[in-house]
């Protein structure tokens, strides 16, 4: 499973939109679609956010451990 695939799991497990997601992440929903189809990488905010809001384990997102 690759990081955004996890990440879309993550959001879904949340029981979040991706508007309501990118709300709480404070990130455009755009851009956070983008992350989320893999048209672009975490960015170190998006990840600062998952980690302080959702206390999601770093590695864990982007390497699957």
């Amino acid at each position: 499973m690759s990081e955004n695939e996890r990440l879309k799991e993550i959001r879904k497990l949340l029981d979040f939109t991706q508007r309501e997601f990118s709300d709480a992440l404070d990130i455009k929903q755009g851009s956070y679609s983008d992350v989320e189809r893999g048209k672009a990488g975490i960015s170190a905010v998006l990840l600062k956010n998952l980690i302080r809001r959702f206390r999601i384990n770093p590695l864990w997102l982007c390497e699957g451990e």
